[in-house]
C-alpha cells in the first residue's frame, strides 16, 4: 500500500508538471479531482496553482481554479504566501492582462488587498505601474 506522505508528493508533482509542460487542461483536471490541493504549495517557492497560473498570465485559468476551490477556502487566500511573501493578488497584480482575475480575487477575499510581501509592499503597489500605463 503506497504511503500517504508518497501519494501528496506524486499529485504536487503531478500540478508542478502540468505547469512546466504548460498542459492548462490538465491543471483544470487535476484542480477538479483534487481540490484541496488547489491551495498546496507545488513548488520549490511555495507557489500554489493559483501563483503558478497567475505567474503564467493564465486568467482565464485563474478563474477556473477559484470556480474550483471549496467556498470554506476563499478566507484563506491571503494567507497563502510564497518564498517572496507575495500572495496570489500580488503576483495578478503585475499584469495588465489579469484585471478580471484580480477582481474576483477581492471579490473573494478583501483582506488580499492590504497584505504585505516580504519588502513590505501591497499588490496596489504592484499593480500601479502595470495599470496605470494600460490606458496610455
Amino acid at each position: 500500500m503506497a504511503d500517504i506522505n508518497d501519494m501528496i508528493s506524486s499529485r504536487i508533482t503531478d500540478f508542478y508538471n502540468a505547469f512546466v509542460n504548460e498542459n492548462y487542461s490538465e491543471v483544470r483536471r487535476l484542480c477538479l479531482a483534487h481540490p484541496k490541493y488547489v491551495l498546496q504549495k507545488i513548488s520549490v517557492h511555495n507557489d500554489t496553482a493559483l501563483h503558478m497560473a497567475a505567474h503564467s498570465k493564465q486568467k482565464i485559468l485563474v478563474l477556473d481554479i477559484l470556480n474550483i476551490l471549496p467556498a470554506d477556502c476563499n478566507r484563506k487566500l491571503s494567507s497563502k504566501k510564497n518564498d517572496d511573501g507575495n500572495t496570489i493578488l500580488h503576483e495578478v497584480a503585475t499584469s495588465d492582462a489579469m484585471k478580471g482575475a484580480a477582481e474576483e480575487l477581492l471579490n473573494r477575499d478583501a483582506e488580499l488587498l492590504s497584505a504585505s510581501n516580504d519588502l513590505g509592499e501591497k499588490p496596489i503597489f504592484l499593480a500601479s505601474p502595470v495599470w496605470s500605463n494600460s490606458n496610455v
